[in-house]
């Protein structure tokens, strides 16, 4: 499993036809982790936000399936923005960065890949708190 400390942005194999694109997603390979939970999100009105929060030991792998989403990722330093707005490309969001989305537009999907089931005792939900693990506290 990667130990990547910050989130970053994944080119997804492709294979284009003349009418469509075909992308493939890999454990083990652009997917750095195995997969074990995969869920969808769809913004029913224009500028939704989600997200805020961070995970203690859960790596999330995002795809926008349609749409546009900028997602904000902090390591308690450094705020970075990522576009996704094709099925080309990935953003991986290793645990202890704090994640937060905003569908662009309306009917915007966003597939997240995760390598755990769920479980709330993962999420680190007030950004305070999440701070203060950042830095050793």
């Amino acid at each position: 499993m990667t130990t990547r400390t910050e989130a970053v942005v994944v080119a997804l194999q492709t294979v284009p036809e003349h009418d469509s694109l075909l992308a493939v997603a890999t454990s083990g390979k652009q997917i750095p982790f195995p997969v074990q939970r995969a869920f969808l999100v769809r913004a029913d009105e224009d500028a939704v936000k989600r997200g805020e929060h961070a995970h203690r030991r859960l790596h999330q792998f995002m795809i926008c399936v349609s749409g546009e989403v900028e997602v904000t990722t902090d390591d308690g330093v450094q705020r970075r923005s990522h576009v996704l707005d094709s099925i080309a490309h990935g953003l991986h969001v290793p645990p202890g960065i704090w994640a937060e989305q905003c569908y662009r537009r309306k009917g915007t999907v966003l597939l997240v890949l995760c390598d755990a089931p769920y479980q709330e005792s993962d999420y680190i939900r007030d950004y305070d708190e999440f701070l203060r693990l950042r830095r050793g506290g």
